[in-house]
């Protein structure tokens, strides 16, 4: 619940700039909205505001928000990508070009990430679902974007996957499929 709490917040953007106790409120909502019970509720987007207040200390959130004055900030942004056998459709977390020009692919992941997990480990699990993104936005864009994992808890911590890793991933996805 808390991820989607989460997540629902990241996506709006807007409820980001709200002083409290309007912040939490909107938490609260999204809480309710996804079926939670009050005391459920008020405990998700407690613990949602936290996580949601190491987006707003980190220097990606001006970097984000001046995308979105510029309208150049898609999130929930939908994809579809078809290569043979492979049919994939979903939504891209956030889609955004940053000041220099360049399109920034963001997955937000609020699972808990030990602090002595490698990059590479935190990665690890999310490698196919990142490239098959990267693939899907580069045939859309005709640009390959900069793919970045960000970690929510126990803090922030974001992780830029090269593109040798995505590309290795992307050869993983079409051998198993092949």
């Amino acid at each position: 619940l808390v991820g989607r709490v989460v997540h629902k917040a990241l996506a709006d953007w807007t409820c980001l700039s709200y002083l409290e106790p309007e912040l939490l409120d909107s938490l609260n909502e999204f809480a309710r909205q996804a079926g939670a019970a009050d005391e459920i509720a008020l405990s998700a987007a407690m613990k949602a505001r936290r996580i949601i207040g190491r987006v707003q200390k980190a220097p990606v959130y001006v970097e984000i928000y001046n995308a979105e004055v510029r309208s150049t900030r898609y999130p929930e942004a939908p994809f579809t990508l078809e290569t043979e056998p492979i049919h994939l459709f979903g939504k891209i977390d956030l889609l955004y070009r940053d000041k220099n020009r360049e399109w920034i692919l963001i997955d937000w992941k609020t699972e808990w990430v030990d602090p002595g997990t490698s990059d590479r480990e935190a990665v690890y699990l999310h490698r196919h679902q990142m490239a098959a993104y990267s693939v899907a936005m580069e045939r859309t864009l005709g640009v390959r974007p900069k793919v970045m994992l960000y970690f929510l808890n126990p803090s922030f911590r974001p992780i830029e996957i090269a593109v040798k890793e995505v590309d290795e991933a992307w050869q993983e996805i079409l051998e198993e499929a092949g």
